[in-house]
């Protein structure tokens, strides 16, 4: 399992622009490691030069939310990923205005040569022979563009509720990364109103409301905390509604979630936190064990949920800004 890197929580960061800063044009940042996929293991802020001294890998141009996701997450890869003591093939080249350049294994291309149609970005996920499940040939072309490699398509395989039978009940995914068949919410009428604030920041009238919409869109809904949604909310003015629970920013906004932590990491190596199968989370990395998941972000002061069962959709941007 991929484990979040303590430190930057730990520093309050939760999110892209608390991280990203303004720096001169020759400074990008430096990475330890290089794959096929591009950099990963964050070292710094460093001019080409610097990151050539110390070693590391060269990414002038990153995505704010790629960058993010790697300091946060040690093993994500960013593209556009060069030798720092190689030949900067992007010395000299001419790129339209609003373009960036990219360096290649052996070239460079400036990023408009590597734009989508519309066909491809609704074209839907798509998968390759050993590798990753992109949402779309869009993601897929601009990987192989920014690359310079090609890839083999085969059929994407089915996860979750997508492969359980259940009949006249209903399936859902829920926050244990399970993909279970539960019975249906025919109505709420009649339930007492006790309001909800769902992690999605939306009020829910009752623990049934709440449930039935979770049901309905086959995921199930984490309840921040008690009470109406206030955009007010902040973990010094919300009371968590039991005592082992602790209160944590959620990492793509930063509103409360009243959490449940585990007692200790030793703890969540008992099997009966694996799940059968991997699911993304919300930080788009995947897992099979929740409880590492909720340990860590009771740690760092995050909380990240389980968006889908399977390996999480890959994602390409091309490298439009600077740091």
């Amino acid at each position: 399992m991929v484990l979040f890197v303590p430190l930057l929580m730990l520093l309050g960061v939760t999110n892209a622009a608390s991280i990203t800063k303004d720096l001169s044009p020759i400074t990008g940042a430096c990475f330890y490691n290089k794959n096929s996929r591009g950099c990963n293991s964050f070292m710094g802020y460093f001019t080409r030069n610097e990151c050539c001294r110390h070693g590391g890998y060269f990414v002038r141009s990153a995505d704010r939310g790629q960058l993010f996701l790697a300091i946060m997450i040690n093993t994500y890869s960013v593209t556009n990923c060069e030798n720092s003591c190689g030949i900067d093939y992007c010395e000299g080249k001419i790129c339209k205005s609003g373009d960036k350049c990219i360096m290649r294994e052996n070239d460079s291309i400036c990023s408009s040569d590597c734009k989508c149609t519309r066909k491809q970005r609704e074209s839907g996920p798509i998968c390759v022979r050993n590798g990753p499940k992109y949402r779309n040939m869009c993601d897929l072309h601009l990987e192989s563009c920014l690359t310079d490699t090609s890839h083999t398509l085969v059929p994407c395989s089915k996860s979750g509720c997508d492969r359980k039978r259940c009949g006249r009940r209903s399936c859902i995914l829920n926050q244990n990364g399970k993909s279970e068949c539960v019975d249906k919410v025919r109505s709420c009428v009649g339930e007492v109103y006790k309001p909800l604030c769902g992690v999605n920041n939306v009020t829910y009238p009752s623990l049934c409301h709440i449930t039935k919409a979770g049901i309905e869109r086959g995921r199930e809904i984490y309840v921040a905390y008690e009470g109406t949604c206030r955009a007010s909310a902040t973990c010094s003015n919300v009371e968590c509604p039991h005592s082992n629970m602790v209160c944590v920013k959620h990492h793509s906004n930063s509103s409360p979630v009243c959490l449940t932590c585990p007692e200790s990491m030793e703890k969540c190596d008992n099997t009966k936190y694996n799940t059968d199968e991997h699911f993304c989370l919300s930080t788009n990395h995947h897992s099979r064990n929740t409880c590492y998941k909720d340990y860590l972000s009771c740690q760092n002061n995050v909380f990240v949920e389980v968006i889908h069962s399977g390996m999480c959709l890959h994602t390409v941007k091309l490298p439009l800004q600077n740091l």
